[in-house]
């Protein structure tokens, strides 16, 4: 408030059911004050962190379009150095099943088509007896639904069980997003991240055999505290082992009230060093998605229509396999599924041709 005096209301998301409480005080100061009055009304800061709130009841409001992101879970039991969710979150906690099934059912009779299930640590969902592959599954079998993704797993819960689940139910994507974050076992332990390059590689494999086509992106972190050039080259070392289609590639930053931060100071890495290590891995990185995405040229994929293109007359859709493609079409078709063939890639997004009529939407 001091740095920006002219904000009224600052509320975090454990608020949102006193929102309208808090609005009408607000209001209720300005009336009385009248509207000329130029003395400087309260502001109110709603911070509190409530361990039971999880959104419960509250209805989503999105925007119009075929796709949509579904929360099942909040918070987070893991205690990752580096990250603050756990703090601010609190500890994991997962919506009734009962619930999520009815909010999808919801969304496809608004013509959605594709949902993404959202959590934390996604896939250590469980409910009511009910794990995260039973729900996978019971999402992929709802009328209407013809894809399902989820964001963000976590590598220890991809179990056999759920890449059974990713095999053979027909709606779930061939896409698995596996954060590793480090590809040095030091680094890992003291991120808390609870696995090692090993368990990682062995997950990679298993999911590699049971789904062949499957698309793997990741979350990497550099310039962890501590981490020495050596470790930082076991991290390149990992990407070209598993050769991930996509990676998000971040340098450490530190977070108040982390646990990294209170890591001893000379063993944070330099800024030019750092940036340096970011640079080099998204070199890498990109270098690998090229080479991918260059061994696909002349493939003909599903595509979902999703949005208008950058430039007039081309529309912009993905692939079950999440790689983005942009094709000459009409905009009005956005919704409908058709069939891309790729004809050519700028290393991370594709541009191709219709090979087919549009499906309408829910049609097979």
């Amino acid at each position: 408030f001091e740095r920006a005096p002219y904000v009224d209301l600052v509320m975090g998301p454990d608020g949102y059911r006193g929102l309208p409480d808090a609005l009408e005080n607000l209001e209720g100061y300005r009336s009385d004050r009248g509207s000329n009055s130029r003395i400087r009304g309260p502001q109110l800061a709603i911070l509190d962190l409530s361990l039971g709130e999880n959104y419960q009841g509250l209805e989503q409001r999105r925007t119009e379009g075929p796709t949509a992101w579904v929360p099942i879970q909040r918070g987070c039991n893991h205690r990752c150095t580096f990250c603050i969710v756990p703090y601010v979150r609190g500890p994991e906690k997962n919506r009734d099943p009962l619930e999520i099934l009815n909010e999808v059912r919801d969304l496809t009779s608004r013509g959605v088509t594709e949902v993404t299930l959202l959590g934390q640590t996604v896939n250590s969902y469980t409910s009511m007896d009910l794990s995260f592959p039973n729900l996978l599954s019971e999402v992929a079998r709802v009328e209407g639904i013809r894809r399902v993704r989820f964001t963000s797993p976590h590598p220890n819960d991809v179990t056999p069980e759920l890449v059974e689940v990713m095999a053979t139910e027909p709606a779930v994507c061939e896409h698995l997003h596996l954060p590793a974050q480090s590809g040095n076992n030091r680094t890992l332990k003291r991120m808390l991240r609870r696995y090692s390059v090993e368990v990682l590689l062995e997950k990679v494999e298993m999911v590699r055999a049971e789904i062949p086509e499957i698309a793997l992106s990741t979350d990497i972190i550099v310039a962890f505290p501590g981490e020495t050039d050596e470790e930082f080259r076991d991290t390149l070392e990992l990407m070209r082992t598993v050769r991930f289609d996509e990676a998000f590639t971040y340098k450490y930053s530190p977070r108040e009230g982390t646990p990294a931060t209170r890591l001893p100071a000379d063993e944070f890495v330099p800024t030019l060093e750092a940036q340096a290590r970011l640079e080099e891995l998204i070199e890498v990185s990109r270098g690998i998605q090229a080479e991918i995405n260059a061994r696909e040229i002349g493939r003909i994929d599903e595509v979902l229509i999703e949005r208008a293109g950058r430039y007039p007359g081309q529309i912009l859709g993905r692939t079950r396999r999440n790689k983005v493609v942009a094709f000459d079409g009409d905009s009005e078709r956005i919704g409908c599924y058709t069939h891309v063939g790729l004809e050519r890639t700028t290393g991370a997004t594709f541009a191709g041709k219709e090979t087919s009529q549009p499906e309408l939407v829910g049609q097979s």
